[in-house]
């Protein structure tokens, strides 16, 4: 009834590595599923479920309507209405605010479900803070980097990775794929070279 409904958050935070939250309302992404689809691979459980509720595995089974995202927590005791709310605070905002169409249009609802199908009226909402504004005498950068670097200097649990915030990776994974470039899956590269949207040789590498 939703979609995926994603929302985005970012700010300063410590030198190279900016706050970023990008995430959808549902456990997963629908690209990652499709890409899932196409190299043939399945999906985590708990990523899909059918109409009575059974989790499914096949990728493939969402594009032909047989399987449905599951809200972020998957489950009751997992916290599932924190994801339908999420979902529903973004179509007020992107949706009603804005003045696009709400939930599954008419025509969303009478088409395929397939990923090339018409995406109509999709609105967006955002919202900009000026903190210095609200606070012209407060010292902002050094606030943020106390808070992000107590989060990141936050001692991990035995054995367990460094701690970080959102972002961080891909802050990293950014400036390695500056670097190096950016591999793609080969079907992917075909159909962005069909798009005219590849050119020249360090635009990706096709595996």
């Amino acid at each position: 009834m939703l979609g995926t409904n994603p929302l985005s958050v970012a700010a300063p935070a410590l030198d190279g590595h900016p706050f970023l939250l990008d995430m959808s309302t549902t456990v997963a992404p629908s690209g990652r599923v499709r890409v899932a689809a196409r190299r043939g691979t399945p999906v985590p459980p708990g990523w899909l479920e059918d109409a009575e509720g059974n989790p499914v595995t096949d990728p493939s089974a969402f594009d032909r309507g047989e399987a449905f995202l599951r809200w972020l927590g998957g489950t009751p005791e997992a916290g599932v209405h924190k994801g339908y709310g999420l979902g529903i605070a973004v179509e007020l905002l992107a949706a009603v605010v804005s003045g696009a169409a709400l939930g599954p249009s008419p025509d969303a609802l009478d088409g395929d479900g397939r990923p090339h199908g018409r995406d109509d009226d999709i609105g967006f909402f955002l919202l900009a803070i000026a903190p210095q504004v609200l606070r012209p005498d407060a010292d902002l950068t050094g606030t943020t980097r106390s808070l992000f670097g107590a989060l990141a200097e936050c001692p991990p649990r035995p054995g367990g990775a460094p701690v970080r915030y959102p972002g961080w990776r891909e802050a990293e994974l950014s400036a390695r794929r500056r670097r190096d470039g950016i591999p793609l899956p080969a079907h992917l590269h075909r159909e962005l070279t069909g798009l005219g949207l590849l050119g020249g040789p360090r635009s990706g590498s096709a595996r």
